[in-house]
């Protein structure tokens, strides 16, 4: 996929194309990190802190919730 560098302000802007933005999830205002690695540019999307959490969590990792209401509303004051 080709793009074109473009003058935003005193920076340089690059657009991203619709498809490429959707199959990413990126919408505005998300962060991403910028590197650059000889003559290559490399853009990753920065995840928040519970995203990258979440990632983590696997069918084998998770704890299953066990939720017992026998004895509710049976409470003694």
């Amino acid at each position: 996929m080709q793009g074109n560098i473009q003058k935003w302000g005193n920076s340089l802007g690059l657009r991203i194309p619709a498809q490429l933005g959707k199959q990413l999830n990126l919408k505005p205002g998300s962060t991403v990190e910028i590197i650059s690695e000889g003559d290559h540019l490399v853009i990753k999307l920065k995840r928040d802190e519970l995203d990258k959490l979440l990632a983590q969590i696997t069918p084998e990792n998770r704890h299953h919730e066990e939720y017992d209401d026998s004895e509710c509303g049976q409470e003694a004051w």
